[in-house]
C-alpha cells in the first residue's frame, strides 16, 4: 500500500508581495484562490486513485486553510509556527508519518502535480528514500537578481519505503537545521532545502550527471539508503498541455505551467 502526502496552506496578501519582492516569475504562482487550489488538489490525488485504487490520500495543512475537498482524501492539520515555507513544508511531513500506517510506504508530491503510471516498482528498487534528479541545464530557477541557480534536487517528488520513517525523519531534521542556518533568510521561504541537498550530495551528483540515475548505486547514510530517480521521467516539467511524452511517469505543472494542469488532466481522466 502506498500513503500519497501533499501539503499546502493558504497564502495571505502580506506574504504573497513579499515571495513577489523575493522571487522572479512566480507571480502567477501563488496567487491561486481556494477554489482553484481545491481543483489542483483533487485532480493530482485523482489521478494517483485512477492508477492506485486502493491507496490512501492524505492532504496536509495548517489550523486556518479550508478546502472543499472530496470525502475520500483525509486531512491532517497541523500547527504552523511561520511563513518559511521549507520549514513548515517538512515538519507537516515528518508529523504526517504519526498518522500513517508502519506497513505503509509513503510518497509526498506538490499538488500541481499529475500522475500517469502506476508507481509501485519504485519500492522494487534498491532505496529507502528517493529525491529526483535532474540532469544540469533542466532544474535553473530564476531569481530576482537576474540570474538562475540550478537545483538539481527537487522536493516535488519524494518517495519513503515502509519502515524507513524514523530514519528520514531525522535526515530531514538534520537537512532543515542547516537550511535555517543559511544567512540569505530568501531561502527559509523557498529553495533552502534543495540548496542543502545540492550541498549535502555534491559529490555523488557529480557521479549521477555522469551515470545517470540507473547506473548510480544509492547513497549509504546512517544505516539507510538514498537513492535518485530521473527527473526526466519521475519530476517532468512540461512547457504546455501538449508537450508530454508518452513514457513520462510523472509530470509537474511548476510555475507557469501550473496553468495547463487541470486542461491536461481533463484530457487524461477519461483516457483508459
Amino acid at each position: 500500500m502506498i500513503t500519497f502526502v501533499t501539503y499546502y496552506f493558504e497564502f495571505d496578501q502580506k506574504l504573497i508581495q513579499e515571495l513577489k519582492r523575493l522571487f522572479f516569475d512566480f507571480d502567477q504562482t501563488f496567487e491561486v484562490s481556494p477554489e482553484d487550489t481545491a481543483k489542483y488538489v483533487e485532480a493530482m490525488f485523482g489521478s494517483v486513485r485512477k492508477l492506485h485504487p486502493d491507496c490512501r490520500c492524505l492532504f496536509v495543512t495548517d489550523e486556518k486553510t479550508e478546502l472543499e475537498l472530496p470525502s475520500y482524501i483525509d486531512t491532517l492539520r497541523v500547527h504552523r509556527q511561520s511563513n518559511f515555507l521549507q520549514y513548515e513544508r517538512f515538519n507537516a511531513y515528518m508529523k504526517s508519518f504519526d498518522v500513517i500506517s508502519t506497513e505503509s510506504h509513503v510518497i509526498f508530491l506538490d499538488m500541481d502535480i499529475i500522475v500517469q503510471e502506476n508507481l509501485d516498482h519504485i519500492f522494487d528498487q534498491n532505496g529507502d528514500l528517493f529525491y529526483t534528479f535532474q540532469r544540469e541545464g533542466s532544474g535553473s530557477i530564476p531569481l530576482k537578481e537576474n540570474h538562475s541557480i540550478v537545483f538539481p534536487i527537487n522536493n516535488g517528488f519524494i518517495a519513503v519505503r515502509s519502515g524507513q520513517v524514523e530514519k528520514t525523519s531525522y535526515f530531514w531534521a538534520k537537512i532543515l537545521k542547516n537550511c535555517l542556518r543559511i544567512e540569505d533568510k530568501k531561502y527559509h521561504y523557498w529553495f533552502g532545502m534543495q540548496m542543502v541537498l545540492r550541498y549535502y550530495f555534491s559529490e555523488h551528483l557529480e557521479t549521477l550527471q555522469k551515470q545517470g540515475c540507473s547506473a548510480t548505486p544509492p547513497w549509504r547514510c546512517k544505516g539507510m539508503n538514498i537513492a535518485f530517480l530521473d527527473a526526466e521521467f519521475y519530476n517532468y516539467k512540461p512547457i504546455d498541455a501538449s508537450s508530454v511524452p508518452l513514457d513520462v511517469k510523472v509530470v509537474h505543472f511548476k510555475g507557469k505551467s501550473k496553468l495547463h494542469m487541470l486542461s491536461y488532466w481533463e484530457r487524461l481522466r477519461y483516457q483508459s
